[in-house]
């Protein structure tokens, strides 16, 4: 080693470091540049750039790995069996005036989807987040995605003729489910102390917004949208909600205000949805009719979930809780 190399190495070194960072700073503008109108993109792009991805805590040790699956199963279905109960309990117990909670009938009405084109099912690809569903997606999405241009017009016949004959294949209606811990700090031997992470097909994803976009037109174009929803509805989400809240806060702080602010957690809320109520409020109060109706129940009937802990899994089945209904007897024999 001599001076002149040494001194020639450091230039060059910082050289490379200067040009490193600065493609490192154009990707991370450009990529906060295109995601600039989704605010939840951002948050989680930032929130990668800031942070290490957490590691998974241990899963329960009492428990071998072939009866961890079976165990999650039980004690999922058990809490949502329990809830359920507690709330038709109540609504028994407790009279209920139902003029109270009346509703005009809606002046619209949809009858069915429209079919898609091969430029919306591109654009859709192209959204979709790069995660891939192993046990139920035939290829990565990061390769769908490459190839959206290939795999559009094949994709757009699935889709379309889901929407056009309101079947839904039964294969879409499977999910994978991973039980997270709530909290990083809780006790992982407690299995109460794990969420359920469902995650399905990538082909549903597709189907599910298309189906949510034109949902979401409808609803908005006929105004039926409640004003104080946050989160599930473009430009107005949880975290505009937060921004709103805190305004209000501090400007009824300023005027020397009383502010009083009550919050509700609901345990397992969507679990314990009845599908019942689903379908009435769907027909009579939001106007969704024929094969748009039926479309809608049939993501919600008859689901199939895989519940996967290491290398061994177990299988959810959930039906509508009114087996005599007909429109189930109807659906199922689609």
């Amino acid at each position: 080693k001599n001076v002149t190399n040494t001194k020639a190495f450091q230039e060059a070194r910082h050289k490379y470091n200067k040009a490193l960072n600065k493609k490192r700073d154009d990707y991370c503008n450009d990529l906060l540049d295109r995601n600039k109108t989704n605010t939840k993109e951002v948050y989680k792009i930032i929130n990668g750039m800031t942070n290490k991805k957490p590691k998974q805590p241990e899963l329960p040790k009492k428990y071998s790995e072939e009866e961890l699956p079976e165990a999650f199963r039980k004690s999922y279905v058990e809490k949502v069996n329990r809830l359920s109960m507690i709330i038709e309990q109540k609504l028994k117990t407790k009279e209920v005036d139902e003029d109270k909670f009346k509703v005009e009938k809606p002046n619209a009405r949809k009858e069915k989807f429209e079919k898609i084109d091969e430029e919306k099912v591109q654009k859709t690809i192209g959204d979709l987040n790069a995660k891939s569903c192993r046990k139920l997606d035939p290829i990565p999405t990061n390769l769908l995605k490459e190839c959206k241009e290939e795999l559009a017009p094949s994709i757009k016949h699935i889709v379309n003729n889901t929407i056009e004959k309101a079947r839904y294949p039964q294969r879409l209606k499977e999910s994978a489910m991973t039980p997270i811990i709530k909290k990083k700090d809780l006790e992982t031997e407690q299995l109460a102390h794990f969420r359920p992470l469902c995650q399905g097909a990538v082909i549903n994803k597709i189907i599910d917004k298309q189906i949510h976009n034109q949902m979401s037109e409808y609803l908005q174009e006929n105004e039926m949208e409640s004003p104080n929803q946050a989160g599930y509805r473009e430009h107005n989400s949880t975290e505009t909600l937060l921004i709103a809240m805190h305004s209000k806060l501090l400007n009824d702080y300023a005027n020397n205000k009383i502010q009083i602010l009550i919050t509700l957690d609901f345990s397992a809320a969507f679990d314990c949805l009845r599908i019942n109520q689903i379908k009435e409020k769907l027909k009579e109060e939001f106007g969704f009719e024929d094969k748009a109706h039926e479309l809608l129940l049939l993501g919600l009937l008859s689901l199939s979930i895989y519940l996967k802990v290491t290398s061994n899994e177990s299988k959810i089945e959930l039906e509508s809780e009114d087996d005599s209904s007909n429109m189930k007897q109807d659906l199922e024999r689609v």
